[in-house]
């Protein structure tokens, strides 16, 4: 899909002729809003894959200039006089950029938003959220562009948030981000099943975690073989390979966030979002799993809460005698609750080997070869020597 073609065909919008039949007009609408729908396909990906995995974004909200997917109840009409009843002139979807703009004013998503149109809304505040913490100049012409001055004249008051390429600036506008995503979590309200919807929960909690953790920074930890070793011997040879400098500078990163209260709200988002799928009353499994990118979601999530652990702690204390993942997800809950605003809370936070091996164990048997990655992950972590088929150790990377 050529960048820009696609979006200039979707924001064009004809009004029907007066003396146009009305199967003519419905069959119009349809191909404007397939048009609509695609664009709009293209830029969750987009978004959704530089969130979750630190990806370089394509493409941008300003881009999206187009009206948000219309409610399901008319897409999915199959008569031209169903089209006709439900598509009336207060029915009709709302602009994306302007929407979004007053999401960000905390003005909720308005309740006729359709299903597709809240999930597109949670997208463009994932994709603003990594253009700014990128340090892109976007600034979609309201608040943000007066964030980021306002941010070069508070260095020194702002904690550092390592989500962002600059971490100085990245709380001010931050704070508003985390605000419309705060505001944006009522659009899960809904009495009917929706896939989208329980797709964009999970969605939801992952941008609210790398909002204040960069995922890079915990993968660089997690998916070094050598990690953890001694950090005050940078220079020496572990096995015959050297420090590994990405790990050397995510740790100087992220000993500085832990004592900031991003630090505390990544933990917090983390173990809602492990609460949400590992403890809700069913045994959960990745492979059965219909939510694609939720597997994922909660890997991110358990390595944001093995990070904080390590860096705080040391090395994971408990791989010989294991704290049960209850017990870790209780204790830990009660910790981010008395956490002093100062110093990051020691006291059992990197006892999480019974965690880690719980969300190991959902993880097994998927087919998609990055979970097949995490699981192998996991397992190092949880204290298993993870060997290829030559039986030596297998990196990776």
């Amino acid at each position: 899909m050529k960048r820009g073609s696609i979006y200039l065909t979707a924001s064009t919008s004809h009004a029907p002729e007066p003396d146009e039949p009305p199967q003519a007009s419905w069959r119009r609408w349809i191909n404007e809003e397939s048009w609509r729908r695609t664009a709009f396909f293209a830029f969750v990906m987009d978004a959704q894959h530089a969130c979750v995995f630190g990806h370089s974004p394509v493409l941008s909200v300003i881009d999206m200039r187009i009206a948000l997917p219309c409610l399901e109840s008319i897409w999915e009409c199959t008569s031209v006089e169903a089209w006709q009843t439900l598509n009336r002139p207060e029915m009709a979807a709302l602009l994306f950029l302007p929407t979004l703009k007053s999401l960000l004013r905390e003005n909720t998503v308005p309740s006729h938003c359709s299903e597709y149109a809240r999930f597109v809304l949670l997208h463009g505040l994932m994709s603003l959220q990594t253009h700014l913490q990128a340090g892109s100049k976007l600034t979609l012409g309201i608040e943000v562009g007066k964030l980021q001055a306002s941010a070069r004249t508070h260095d020194l008051q702002q904690p550092v948030c390592p989500g962002s390429s600059n971490s100085r600036s990245a709380p001010v506008w931050a704070n508003t981000i985390d605000a419309a995503l705060d505001l944006w979590s009522t659009s899960l309200f809904s009495l009917q099943p929706s896939l989208c919807l329980e797709a964009a929960r999970t969605l939801h909690r992952v941008a609210q975690i790398t909002l204040h953790v960069s995922v890079l920074d915990i993968h660089a930890l997690a998916m070094d073989p050598y990690f953890p070793f001694d950090h005050s011997r940078p220079n020496v040879d572990h096995g015959g390979c050297f420090f590994n400098s990405n790990t050397t500078k995510a740790m100087t990163r992220l000993h500085r966030w832990v004592t900031t209260d991003s630090a505390r709200k990544a933990c917090r988002y983390a173990l809602l979002l492990v609460q949400e799928t590992m403890f809700n009353g069913k045994r959960y499994s990745a492979r059965e799993d219909n939510v694609a990118p939720r597997p994922w979601c909660l890997y991110i999530a358990v390595l944001a809460l093995w990070v904080y652990g390590i860096v705080t702690e040391g090395p994971v204390s408990d791989v010989a005698n294991p704290t049960g993942a209850e017990d870790y997800m209780i204790r830990m809950t009660r910790t981010m609750q008395q956490a002093s605003p100062i110093k990051p809370t020691v006291g059992g936070t990197n006892q999480i080997t019974g965690l880690i091996r719980a969300v190991r164990d959902a993880l097994t048997g998927c087919r998609w070869e990055l979970l097949q990655e995490a699981h192998l992950v996991l397992r190092r972590l949880g204290g298993e020597t993870v060997l290829d088929a030559g039986g030596d150790s297998k990196t990776l990377i």
